[in-house]
């Protein structure tokens, strides 16, 4: 995860002191990509992140299911048709367009939408959940202390009448 943070580093810099130019989104495009690759494209997107941010359940749920710790969803996720549509629409930003035909003033309306595209991508993965076979991983792309922490545990299948996702306790940070 650090090598994602590391990319959105980057893409935050470039929106903020690189020219508005097609170079620049380019190069946020690129970035973009890799993060999809590397977030949502292994293992056939069988397991997407969720956003959401880790916390202490109340004393009351505590005594209900005897899980200290819960993930509350903030932000909508991308559904799979989400990651596919961004993906296409990054797809266009890496390849060279016909240089005898002018692409301007698709380029101004485009560049609006790879901006909010990285923001939006930004905020759905700054602090998210994910769970893959039985281990469950909480990433925080930067923490109160600017890190990036990724706690590991193993997913507890609670009892069927009280339907929720759980992670262990005894998760270990990585």
């Amino acid at each position: 995860m650090a090598r994602i943070r590391a990319r959105f580093d980057l893409i935050d810099y470039l929106m903020h002191v690189g020219e508005k130019d097609t170079s620049v989104d380019e190069l946020i495009a690129f970035q973009m990509r890799k993060i999809v690759e590397g977030t949502a494209y292994k293992r056939k997107m069988l397991s997407l992140p969720t956003p959401g941010m880790i916390g202490p359940n109340s004393e009351e749920d505590q005594a209900k299911s005897g899980v200290q710790w819960h993930v509350s969803d903030t932000i909508p996720p991308f559904t799979i048709d989400d990651y596919r549509e961004l993906y296409r629409r990054l797809h266009y930003w890496l390849h060279e367009s016909n240089p005898y035909v002018g692409r301007q003033e698709l380029e101004k309306n485009d560049r609006k939408q790879l901006w909010d595209d990285a923001r939006h991508l930004g905020a759905v993965l700054s602090a998210h959940f994910i769970s893959i076979g039985t281990t469950a991983f909480y990433c925080e792309l930067k923490d109160l202390t600017g890190q990036t922490r990724v706690i590991q545990g193993e997913v507890i299948v609670p009892d069927q009448s009280e339907p929720h996702s759980v992670m262990d306790q005894n998760a270990q940070t990585h």
